[in-house]
């Protein structure tokens, strides 16, 4: 007998790869799992509870022993399965509805979104709490069960038993809420605190007003889930109950714009509300739902297209970011200029940035200019755009609908801009060079050194060294970054870090930068002073590095350190005004004055040549006709006129004499410090 014919074959012998061997071998029809449960129109209920050994242990409504087996074998055929889970000290926890019924589960998988991925041949569905996903699509179910059921009446009488278990659930709350609510005029609607989530369906939006906590403005978001934030009765936590409403907004967290959670709370309340007087309410019942939904849809349209770097204007509230302001939140009113820059906000403060959830879709900052979202999504995108205010020299957030383009006074540069010709031609050539892309350039020995063009504008206050930066600014259409030459500190280490990230803002937003009053970085080194020569020595080595357009400006050029002369590009005397320069200036803003009010401000005859005869600078002369302007809205006057600029032009000749005299007699020169010879002292 051949005894090796009886050894049974490997698969080795009977497939040449694992594959074939699986596609020989697989069964005739997919395995079902729980096949035949669930087939009966009935419900059985159950309380899970602990034993004396504190082990949890399934007993039968109503009995005190343990049918766990027999709920497995007797109970596997029905229907739903009711589950009450209670606490070692004996109070309820929370309910399970198990439904198990192939009919019941194939119906909420065609109505029901949660479910429409959902493997109901290899799952059942499982239900926490009320089973609120059958109320809110009870209609679908409803018509689902009436008209693709009709001809099948086993499947039918399923779905028909699921939605009678609801109805009994919530009898009275159900006709209830469509008396108060579905049959309610626009507006009217109204709900009682307890039954409050059978307004909110999931994936419906929910408008959240103003009055929320929180809340930057309307918004919307997509609704999720709701739960509250306790469920004991005890009286004195009732009153601080809230449902905590969770959903899904748009978001950009600097890198990509995708779904991130969002969540709102409505405050316990007696009795019944009127659901436009929430906090957060569904957007379908709010009477003015349209154009809500327009207002907002535009809104995340603009704040999309804001999401890269944009130099603007903003009128309105920012909310500025943690460290801004004294190291906590707050709010600041902004009418200037901001550059939004999302992406370099959340390099700043990661902690700010909104975790987008992975299952739902990104999109690239790169590929935004690209992205077409729906009108629903525009509509729940976050309205509040992340930059920089350059004024204010803060970062925060910046409401997308205030935020306007920008219109350039390109004038300023060459008319109201006192300085020779040939230095206005040096200056706007050295820029329109450096900006215009592939441009001559020419580098240092040392690559990444000597690129960038830095102008040194020297001369006394007032007479044009900072408007030169602002008007090269808005001749070329750039941001202007001011950098305060005192948030920068006074040790070497402090002046490079804070000089190396605003520089490094400038060169990437392609920014002028301004550093007014740079005396202190420029002052001439010596040998005793070793703090400040290694001051200068760090100023000089972040300026050879520097790549972009910077402005220095100084009033004290006899302490200039000699080392700076071959790091600047042009350096331009501003001399004081003389009588001609005056008379420009004072015609400049008295124009200004004239467009900002009524009726137009004009010098009368005499008057002007009278008003330049007086030496001032620019910044006193704006200052005269403001306060001008200032007196004429106290007289009840639309406009200044003669008088009252001669009425401010007195009190800052006084000032300037009582000053002159104040310095005369610091240094013994003033006759007013003379002992007088007839008076007597008195010892």
């Amino acid at each position: 007998m051949d005894f090796d014919a009886l050894v049974s074959p490997t698969i080795f012998d009977q497939a040449a790869s694992f594959t074939a061997f699986t596609q020989q071998n697989r069964p005739a029809r997919p395995v079902t799992a729980y096949e035949g449960a669930g087939l009966k129109c009935q419900l059985r209920q159950f309380d899970n509870v602990y034993n004396s050994n504190h082990e949890r242990v399934r007993l039968r409504s109503g009995t005190r022993y343990n049918l766990d087996r027999e709920a497995g074998t007797e109970h596997f055929d029905a229907a739903l399965i009711e589950t009450k889970f209670w606490s070692l000290l004996g109070e309820p926890e929370y309910t399970e509805l198990e439904i198990r019924s192939p009919y019941m589960k194939a119906a909420l998988k065609a109505n029901v979104p949660e479910y429409r991925d959902f493997n109901i041949e290899l799952r059942h569905i499982l239900l926490r709490d009320k089973p609120r996903c059958i109320f809110h699509y009870r209609n679908e179910l409803f018509k689902y069960g009436q008209e693709a059921l009709k001809d099948k009446p086993e499947e039918q009488k399923h779905v028909s038993f699921l939605l009678q278990h609801v109805s009994q659930l919530w009898s009275d709350a159900i006709f209830s809420y469509d008396v108060f609510v579905e049959l309610a005029e626009d507006g009217r609607a109204l709900l009682d605190f307890p039954n409050l989530w059978m307004a909110f369906r999931p994936g419906d939006l929910v408008y959240i007003s103003e009055r929320a906590p929180c809340a930057y403005g309307q918004s919307l978001m997509e609704f999720k889930t709701m739960e509250l934030s306790c469920s004991c009765d005890v009286p004195m936590c009732s009153s601080q109950h809230k449902w905590l409403l969770r959903g899904y907004r748009i978001n950009f967290d600097g890198e990509e714009l995708g779904y991130s959670e969002a969540v709102v709370g409505i405050r316990a309340y007696e009795g019944m509300q009127y659901l436009v007087d929430l906090a957060a309410m569904p957007l379908s019942k709010h009477p003015l739902r349209d154009s809500i939904h327009a207002k907002l849809k535009a809104l995340g349209e603009r704040s999309v297209k804001l999401q890269g770097r944009h130099y603007s204007y903003y009128r309105g509230t920012a909310k500025l970011a943690a460290d801004c302001v004294f190291g906590s939140k707050s709010s600041m009113s902004i009418n200037g200029l901001v550059m939004i820059d999302p992406c370099t906000f959340y390099e700043l403060f990661p902690d700010e940035s909104e975790f987008l959830t992975p299952y739902k879709p990104r999109y690239k900052a790169a590929d935004l200019e690209n992205v077409h979202l729906t009108g629903d999504q525009y509509a729940i995108c976050d309205h509040k755009v992340a930059g920089f205010a350059l004024d204010e020299k803060c970062w925060g957030y910046f409401r997308a609908d205030l935020v306007e383009d920008i219109k350039f006074d390109s004038q300023a540069f060459k008319s109201a801009l006192i300085l020779k010709p040939r230095h206005k031609k040096l200056i706007h050539s050295l820029v329109q060079v450096h900006s215009a892309s592939g441009g001559p350039q020419l580098d240092d020995v040392i690559q990444g050194k000597g690129k960038g063009v830095i102008f040194l504008l020297h001369g006394d206050p007032g007479v044009g060294k900072t408007l030169t930066a602002e008007s090269v600014a808005d001749d070329c259409e750039k941001p202007l970054l001011r950098i305060d030459a005192s948030v920068l500190g006074t040790s070497a280490d402090s002046v490079e870090r804070g000089l190396s990230k605003a520089l490094q803002l400038a060169e990437k937003w392609g920014a002028v930068a301004l550093l007014d009053e740079a005396d202190v970085f420029l002052e001439a080194r010596n040998v005793s002073d070793l703090e400040r020569n290694c001051l200068v020595s760090v100023f000089l080595r972040v300026l050879e590095y520097y790549q972009g357009i910077l402005f220095l400006t100084t009033n004290r050029i006899e302490a200039f350190d000699r080392a700076f002369k071959s790091r600047i590009h042009l350096a331009i005397h501003y001399p004081r005004l003389d009588l001609e320069s005056r008379k420009s200036i004072w015609r400049t803003f008295l124009a200004k004055a004239s467009v900002d009010s009524t009726p137009d401000l004009e010098a009368p005859d005499g008057a002007l040549d009278r008003w330049a005869s007086v030496e001032l600078n620019g910044r006193q002369i704006r200052n005269i006709i403001r306060t001008g302007q200032a007196l004429a809205l106290s007289d009840g006057v639309g406009g200044a006129n003669e008088h009252h600029i001669d009425e401010a032009l007195k009190t800052v000749r006084e000032f300037d004499l009582s000053l002159k005299r104040g310095v005369a007699e610091s240094d013994g020169t003033s006759s007013f410090t003379q002992p007088d010879p007839k008076r007597r002292r008195i010892v």
